[in-house]
């Protein structure tokens, strides 16, 4: 995955000229330049580097507490250092210890901005980053890295502040915090000058106004590679500035087969109701044609439940020319012993038929009432237990 990391001055978007690398999957830069964001490569993952006091960096005073507890408590430990209401400031910890901790503030306005105006570009961020981040610091020293009119000092693993380069000597800043290190006792043994362009520093003249050793940093001849994030590095984007892009891009993803999903359930439900539509005109003409059937067999017999009339009817055709009825004793029994399938043997203690009703009494363990129950209701057989004893069943035939 390639990322495109971007250099951004306090002036940007005002000023769109901004420095960039491109890194490939091993972290390593394939390309580097100036432009405006036209002409910025194509990557897929996009990240700022922040240079000037866009972020500022301070250690907060915390309460010996709970992590929660000392969260809260950090707006109240800025406010003595920020000139903007600490409630307007957005805050990332980079060290959090029992009673100091580490954070990052950038206004909220200003990071708000940033991220619309990527997102407007089409290049959404998914990481920004503090440029001291960046700056390295060798055991001993304090690092001075420049580009342009902007700098940072780094004097800590997770301390240093912005300053501007206006003229060939050291600015008052950085003078101020090596005179304050002298005083305490912890005036670093060598101040390194990094550039992330071409570095017009006179050292030896720097050298004899800080009164201290000045020399090139790095490896590289004084080269900054602001683009060379280390591991512990703290995004600025979290809480209400975490990046959404990529659950929206997997929105997209999935988009086609959900809307495919829905086509098929509305085709299917269409389809459902189509056919309970066709199955009422069928029930409907069954109907009409058992009444026309009913006319014709019972003249004068008014339709009420013609099915029902005609069942009956029926029945008693059958009973006059000796057969059996659908109700009949013999026919319960019949539709019973089905039910009982394999069951059916030694099944009966006891039984008695009265009126349309066959009542049984099953011998204990031979089947499950409740699904007993079922399959005679799948014969249009009733089946209602007794006294409420589950061997006991009343069957009839359903009207």
């Amino acid at each position: 995955m390639k990322t495109l990391r971007v250099l951004l001055s306090e002036t940007w978007p005002e000023q769109s000229e901004a420095r960039w690398a491109l890194l490939g999957d091993n972290g390593k830069p394939e390309s580097e330049g100036i432009s405006d964001p036209r002409h910025w490569p194509t990557a897929q993952r996009i990240e700022a580097i922040l240079l000037g006091a866009q972020v500022t960096w301070h250690n907060v005073r915390v309460p010996n507490a709970n992590v929660r507890e000392q969260a809260r408590s950090i707006v109240f430990g800025l406010e003595e250092q920020l000139v903007r209401e600490a409630d307007s400031q957005h805050i990332t910890p980079t060290l959090r210890g029992e009673e100091t901790w580490s954070v990052l503030v950038i206004a909220r306005e200003r990071l708000r901005r940033l991220v619309a105006q990527f997102k407007a570009i089409k290049r959404p961020l998914d990481g920004v980053y503090c440029a001291g981040q960046t700056v390295p610091l060798p055991d001993g020293e304090w690092t001075f890295a420049v580009h342009g009119h902007e700098a940072w000092l780094r004097t800590g693993d997770h301390s240093g502040f912005a300053d501007d380069l206006l003229d060939d000597a050291p600015p008052a800043l950085l003078t101020a915090a090596i005179e304050h290190a002298r005083a305490a006792g912890s005036l670093p043994h060598t101040l390194g000058l990094l550039g992330a362009g071409k570095l017009t520093v006179d050292l030896q003249s720097w050298g004899k106004i800080l009164n201290m050793p000045v020399e090139l940093g790095g490896v590289d001849n004084g080269t900054w590679h602001w683009y060379r994030l280390p591991g512990n590095a703290a995004n600025l984007l979290h809480g209400e500035f975490a990046p959404r892009h990529h659950s929206d891009a997997w929105l997209k993803l999935v988009k086609p087969a959900v809307i495919l999903a829905a086509t098929v359930l509305i085709v299917n439900l269409v389809l459902n109701i189509g056919e309970v539509f066709v199955r009422r005109a069928q029930v409907a003409s069954l109907r009409d044609e058992m009444t026309q059937l009913l006319r014709s067999q019972m003249p004068g017999t008014p339709a009420l439940d013609p099915p029902l009339q005609l069942r009956r009817e029926l029945n008693q055709q059958r009973s006059a020319h000796g057969q059996l009825a659908d109700d009949d004793a013999l026919s319960l029994l019949a539709e019973l012993s089905a039910a009982l399938g394999a069951d059916a043997t030694d099944a009966l203690q006891s039984v008695r038929y009265e009126g349309g009703t066959l009542n049984v009494i099953l011998a204990p363990g031979k089947t499950t009432p409740t699904g007993l129950v079922q399959r005679l209701a799948a014969h249009g057989i009733r089946a209602v237990q007794r006294d409420g004893d589950a061997t006991h069943l009343a069957l009839r035939r359903e009207s």
